[in-house]
């Protein structure tokens, strides 16, 4: 998930592949967004086969690597211990 959301991703053109037929969707992804904007931040991500997401908001821009990492560790918390 680092990887994925590093700077050189986030800043770089990505190359891709097409997936030809395309694969039948799965529910076990973990499904991550980041975005920053004029001095705020965000993250949002979902585990659908969990039933569980987070939506991270804060004023400031905190690195897409400390989101990730913070994300990471209250949804596995909340799957691991979900009440």
């Amino acid at each position: 998930m680092q990887e994925g959301n590093a700077p050189k991703i986030i800043v770089n053109a990505t190359p891709v592949t097409r997936i030809d037929p395309p694969q039948t969707p799965r529910e076990d992804v973990w499904i991550n967004k980041t975005r920053t904007t004029n001095g705020f931040a965000s993250y949002v991500a979902f585990v659908s086969a969990k039933r569980v997401g987070i939506v991270m908001l804060a004023n400031r821009n905190y690195p897409n690597g400390e989101r990730v990492e913070a994300a990471y560790r209250i949804v596995e918390a909340l799957i691991r211990y979900p009440e």
